[in-house]
This record gives C-alpha cells, structure tokens and sequence, in this order.
C-alpha cells in the first residue's frame, strides 16, 4: 500500500467524521431552530401580557405548545436514528 492509500480504519474514521457532521448540522437545522422559536414565542408571550393582551398570550402559548411538541418529535426521530444499529 502506498501512502496515498486508506487503510479499512481510514474509512471508518472518514464515515463516523461524516456521521457527526451530519448529526451537527440535523440538530441546528431541527432543535437548534425549534429552541431559537421557542424563545421568541416566550418574548411575545411576555409582550403580550405586559400590553395585558390575554388573546395574543393564548395564541403565543399555542404556538409555544406547538414548537415544544415538534421538538420532542424530532429528539425522538434523532434518538431512534442513532440507536438503529441495523445500519451500522
């Protein structure tokens, strides 16, 4: 073998370098976001109720549920995809 040859080790440290880049950029395009839009919901929220606006409160709270239970889901789908090991 050359040196300009990858060994079997190579390649695998290639894959897993792949893998984390991947994972990295699933959880800021995904949990990262949802986390950001959390945030803000909160803001508005808290702008709503010092207006003592208690629609715009429910419909920030509404969308706070929402954004928390999109984010669970996809924590979950995250989990399950790095405990298949069918793939490994």
């Amino acid at each position: 073998m050359g040196s300009s040859s990858m060994g079997h080790g190579d390649a695998v440290d290639t894959e897993i370098v792949r893998e984390r880049r991947r994972l990295a950029e699933e959880l800021h395009a995904g949990v990262v976001q949802q986390v950001t839009a959390l945030s803000l919901a909160v803001d508005t929220a808290l702008l709503h109720h010092a207006d003592g606006d208690a629609t715009g409160v429910g419909a920030a709270l509404r969308a706070l549920r929402a954004i928390a239970d999109a984010t669970v889901a996809d924590c979950r789908g995250l989990i399950d995809a790095l405990s298949d090991t069918t793939n490994a």
